[in-house]
């Protein structure tokens, strides 16, 4: 339950094949929406949430939250997307929140789900991270309505081989403490192939171009996920990201990824400590994310075998990324 309301980040996408280096209007040219939402939106991808909240009965109240919008405002071409937080629920009341602009490639589902529910949600991101998760009351209609917003996020792509780095020029211009994030994940099946991340709190005034490097670079693949947020939870409504100009590519420049098998990471699932074991004699240094991009401890230098502390955290999935001199690899480390 704890770490439901990162199922956004958690979930993967479809891509295309090894031989493009263009995401499907990546340039953000093209707009119409994908037959479900009334405003605009930019053709391949979804920058909306839509659906149903039930109140009474089989009684909906239609619910629209639009993050982006065209803007004239582009590196290159005509448009670009642009990205701001949106309110959720009523202002001045417990349940309000802000939830941050949110894009994916790809055409979103519609979702309906209880006011209850809604309102755990609500009661669920605005205590994300003081300590009072534990007194959100859930039934099981609930959590079962939760699992269920994962309807409402985009399908994707379709993608045959791991990318080495994804591309896009950004204009960020955040206010308080708030941190564009980019997470992109590639997945064979329903198993996690490579994953990349990129979190800046820096503002940009003037597009700059980011490079998002995948772990496990040219590993086949049968999908793709980029999803590219303005914040955290409860951002700055102020707060303005533009995107324009998304591909990827396939060259690693000349590093080669470190071999899943120089380093073993157990237990998984953890209770209160990860080992870390090299399988060289080589230095490495190791750090663990959430699902977000989030740091979830220091970076740390390390020889041979090491230990890792997660008794602090939230049960969940976590990705802990080990480097040496050669290259990267990405772990899976699930804490109980």
């Amino acid at each position: 339950m704890k770490k439901l309301i990162l199922f956004f980040a958690a979930l993967f996408v479809f891509g295309n094949s090894f031989a493009q280096t263009t995401i499907p209007n990546g340039g953000f040219e093209t707009w119409g929406g994908n037959g479900l939402f009334t405003q605009e939106q930019p053709n391949n991808w979804t920058a909306a949430l839509e659906g149903t909240v039930t109140i009474y009965g089989s009684y909906g109240l239609p619910v629209h939250f639009y993050f982006g919008t065209k803007s004239s405002d582009a590196h290159s071409g005509n448009y670009a997307l642009k990205l701001v937080s949106q309110s959720i629920g009523i202002t001045g009341m417990p349940s309000s929140y802000q939830f941050p602009g949110i894009a994916q490639i790809g055409n979103a589902e519609g979702f309906s789900i209880p006011m209850s529910t809604l309102t755990n949600l609500a009661g669920l991101i605005s205590n994300i991270g003081n300590g009072q998760l534990d007194s959100i009351p859930f039934s099981m209609e609930d959590l079962q309505s939760l699992s269920s917003l994962t309807e409402l996020m985009a399908p994707g792509i379709a993608f045959t081989t791991t990318p080495a780095h994804l591309n896009l020029w950004v204009k960020y211009l955040p206010q308080g403490n708030d941190q564009m994030r980019v997470i992109a994940y590639t997945r064979n099946g329903q198993v996690p192939v490579g994953y990349g991340t990129y979190t800046s709190e820096v503002a940009m005034p003037d597009y700059t171009q980011i490079r998002v490097s995948f772990s496990n670079a040219l590993e086949a693949c049968d999908s793709l996920s980029i999803i590219i947020l303005t914040g955290g939870l409860n951002p700055d409504p102020a707060t303005e990201l533009y995107i324009d100009d998304v591909t990827v590519d396939f060259s690693p420049d000349g590093i080669a990824e470190t071999n899943e098998r120089a380093f073993s990471v157990y237990p998984t699932p953890a209770d209160g400590v990860v080992t870390i074991a090299a399988g060289n004699d080589r230095p490495y240094q190791y750090q663990l994310f959430d699902l977000t991009g989030k740091s979830m401890s220091e970076c740390y230098q390390a020889n041979g075998t090491n230990m890792l502390d997660v008794s602090h955290l939230s049960s969940g999935l976590y990705l802990l990324r080990i480097s040496q001199s050669e290259g990267s690899v990405t772990k899976k480390v699930i804490v109980r």
